[in-house]
């Protein structure tokens, strides 16, 4: 895109015609002037063409040659064409590359895919299981705060996890929110 506009702005400074190569070898003069808005379509043209050669060739093949019927028609006085050719030039170089969605295979009736679950029995443990993972992140932070109560959260914290990976999950849970409101309530001013 810089080459692009660096020569652009090169073309214009010296006044010599600039030229604009697709990977086809097809050269794209560029346009006259813009005095007028068939010369202002024609310069639109051909910065597609350059725009489309850079990120679909197959694409700028076809605009080029269509820029260039636009360019021969303008120079023969032939507007209204010249005009159809520029607008035909930019479809083609707006034209989407075509490219290949890979499918995904079709699941097999009475193939179930491996779904990732919670490794728990009940929703007991489950919510157990939150309460010490929450627990052991605000003893931490308790821990590295200096807060006075955080021995005694500790405490409170093993004892939860104790009553945790023995099934106690209602035991589990009370120890694991004694825990979280000791450091919340000696942290508070």
């Amino acid at each position: 895109m810089r080459r692009l506009l660096l020569t652009l702005l090169l073309g214009a400074a010296t006044t010599a015609v600039a030229t604009a190569q697709v990977p086809t070898g097809v050269r794209v003069p560029t346009p006259p002037g813009a005095t007028n808005s068939t010369a202002s379509l024609l310069f639109n043209a051909m910065m597609s063409v350059a725009r489309a050669a850079a990120t679909n060739p197959q694409a700028a093949t076809t605009a080029a040659l269509n820029y260039s019927v636009a360019l021969q028609r303008y120079g023969a006085g032939d507007l209204n064409g010249a005009q159809s050719s520029a607008i035909r030039a930019m479809i083609e170089a707006n034209t989407p590359q075509t490219t290949t969605i890979p499918t995904i295979a079709p699941l097999v009736p009475g193939e179930h895919p491996r779904i990732d679950t919670y490794p728990a029995d009940s929703l007991a443990e489950i919510d157990a299981d939150a309460f010490v993972a929450r627990a052991r992140g605000v003893v931490a932070a308790c821990t590295t705060q200096h807060l006075p109560a955080a021995r005694r959260a500790a405490v409170l914290l093993a004892d939860a996890q104790t009553d945790d990976a023995a099934g106690r999950w209602f035991n589990a849970k009370v120890d694991a929110a004694s825990a979280i409101d000791l450091c919340a309530t000696s942290a508070r001013p």
